[in-house]
């Protein structure tokens, strides 16, 4: 996840940056990287990377659809905070205590299951208005010619995006 995040925001990056030679190069780049990472993380690790039978991809798949099942059932406010510890039983999370109890492996998940759709709403409505807030900012920095501003600036976007990507399958406010 934080390697697709990283690809993902090096793309934005030099899409933002808004010259072609930077995005086909980072694009050719990406691509064979990917394709070394995949075969780096199957020859070392023994597994397929996308395979669903693999422990922690099971783990995360079961998590996901217990949630589900708690963001249908209270989709308004969600079961509060850290509740998910102390309603495992009565919610028969974890496989019904088979598996080691934890959290839901995702950020927009575990906020939607913790306080709601609207909270997600939320969430990826501010996660939107920075991302287009940097994005113009970015184009002003490049007009006004403040090259390391906007160089900095372009990092802080392709951190964000790096962020939101990987929170995709962590969750990024609690995992350690």
């Amino acid at each position: 996840a934080a390697l697709a995040g990283l690809g993902i925001a090096v793309l934005v990056i030099a899409i933002a940056s808004s010259r072609r030679r930077a995005i086909l190069s980072s694009a050719a780049a990406i691509l064979i990287f990917a394709c070394v990472a995949f075969f780096m993380i199957e020859r070392t690790r023994g597994i397929s990377v996308l395979d669903p039978q693999e422990q922690s991809t099971a783990w995360r798949l079961e998590v996901w659809r217990e949630a589900f099942g708690i963001i249908k059932d209270h989709p308004v406010v969600g079961i509060g905070k850290g509740s998910e510890g102390k309603l495992k039983t009565s919610l028969g999370l974890y496989d019904e205590g088979r598996l080691p109890p934890g959290h839901f492996h995702s950020t927009p998940i575990q906020i939607a299951t913790w306080w709601g759709l609207p909270a997600l709403i939320f969430y990826f409505a501010v996660m939107c208005i920075l991302c287009l807030a940097m994005l113009r900012s970015t184009r002003r920095l490049k007009a006004a010619g403040q090259w390391n501003l906007w160089g900095i600036q372009l990092g802080c976007l392709g951190a964000l995006v790096a962020f939101n990507v990987s929170s995709l399958v962590h969750f990024n406010f609690g995992d350690g």
